[in-house]
């Protein structure tokens, strides 16, 4: 009794079949992997281009709008501290002008002081660079023998 369903093919041609059965699987996987790492690249380079894009049309409403806001608190400061000063000015009584007049002399002076305060250390802060002082060559640095 001959079972040829179960024997194996004895010239090796079985094997090659696998072979190619499973160098194909694997290059198809290769393939399917290369593909998806493509397709993300893809997209983050079109998500990219697009804020691009997007940042370049938003860039100029955003100067405008800081422009206007930069105006408005501007003007509402100075609309602040003039109608202030106009409206004490003219209903107060002389005491109280006189104190704001010397508190508005002495406080010039102290924000004066202040911004010389300021000035001078920004100034010996850049004066004092440790690149101005070099080492001689006769001072033995530590740890150098």
């Amino acid at each position: 009794m001959d079972n040829t369903s179960n024997q194996k093919p004895q010239d090796g041609a079985g094997n090659d079949v696998h072979k190619e059965i499973a160098g194909a699987k694997e290059n198809i996987g290769a393939q399917a992997r290369k593909c998806v790492l493509e397709s993300v690249c893809d997209a983050i380079d079109k998500g990219a281009e697009d804020a691009r894009r997007a940042a370049e049309k938003a860039l100029p409403k955003l100067k405008r709008a800081l422009s206007g806001a930069v105006y408005w608190v501007g003007y509402g400061v100075g609309f602040a501290a003039v109608f202030q000063w106009t409206l004490a000015k003219n209903l107060a009584p002389e005491r109280m002008k006189s104190g704001c007049r010397d508190g508005v002399v002495a406080g010039r002076e102290a924000a004066e002081k202040c911004v010389d305060k300021l000035r001078q250390r920004d100034q010996t802060a850049s004066d004092s660079s440790p690149a101005e002082a070099p080492l001689s060559s006769t001072e033995t640095q530590p740890g150098v023998a």
